[in-house]
């Protein structure tokens, strides 16, 4: 949290594994860690770990429901800067 408040970073990618077990509470819990984070621009990834793991139904029809809720519905988020492709 210290790192983030003395860099301030415009931008956030959480990459794959954001909870363990993809519980409500757990989603909830992340998101609010990352609003404290006050960072303008947010990608997340969602990974293995943000599938029900004992709700067969939605693990089999709603795959990343509760994901979608804290982060959004977008799994494959894209961005691209002229800066950074530069660098390559």
């Amino acid at each position: 949290m210290r790192l983030a408040q003395a860099l301030l970073p415009d931008r956030l990618l959480l990459s794959c594994d954001i909870t363990q077990r993809a519980t409500t509470a757990r989603f909830t819990a992340a998101r609010v860690f990352v609003r404290r984070l006050q960072v303008s621009h947010l990608m997340a990834l969602p990974g293995n770990h943000h599938i029900p793991l004992w709700h067969l139904p939605q693990r089999l029809l709603r795959l990343y429901a509760r994901y979608s809720v804290a982060f959004g519905s977008t799994l494959e988020p894209g961005f691209e800067n002229e800066e950074l492709l530069h660098l390559l």
